[in-house]
């Protein structure tokens, strides 16, 4: 009973109810639950109720909420450009204990660098003062762009001064 309804199917749905066909008539049709059908034959009616009850559940059972979250992503993986699948949840390596980067030891926000798009579990923590160096270490800036840049430095500066 879970298929996923088409957009026709969702417009068609207030229609059907406003002619008088029953909900379970409806979700044996479309092959949906009786809630699928409620809830879009008037959207705007149930929204804050679904809204509510996701804001309820994610106080009162934070580790089902995790457990589903985690099930999604092992699900939902990503296409890279090079069309290889990975999954977020295991594409990584550990998070360093103590939250300390790996390479200056500070405790900072962290960021995952890895070098290749098809190897993500081969990366490293590091915060975000390390990062930048390092993303100028494995994709160099362009000389010509340097040397124009501190040749326009130069000239700004003289004319400030």
């Amino acid at each position: 009973m879970k298929a996923k309804l088409t957009v026709n199917q969702k417009r068609l749905i207030p229609v059907l109810r406003e002619a008088g066909v029953s909900v379970v008539e409806i979700a044996r049709r479309f092959g949906v639950s009786q809630s699928c059908v409620l809830f879009w034959s008037d959207p705007e009616k149930w929204r804050p109720r679904y809204a509510e009850a996701n804001r309820k559940e994610r106080q009162n059972k934070p580790e089902k909420v995790r457990k589903r979250s985690l099930n999604w992503r092992r699900k939902h993986a990503t296409r890279l450009k090079t069309g290889v699948y990975i999954s977020h949840t295991n594409s990584k390596r550990p998070y360093p204990p103590g939250g300390l980067c790996e390479i200056c030891g500070r405790t900072a926000r962290l960021r995952y660098h890895h070098w290749e798009d098809t190897k993500p579990h081969v990366g490293i923590w590091i915060c975000e003062k390390c990062h930048r160096p390092i993303e100028f270490i494995d994709f160099p800036p362009d000389i010509d762009f340097t040397e124009k840049y501190l040749a326009k430095k130069a000239v700004i500066e003289k004319g400030l001064v």
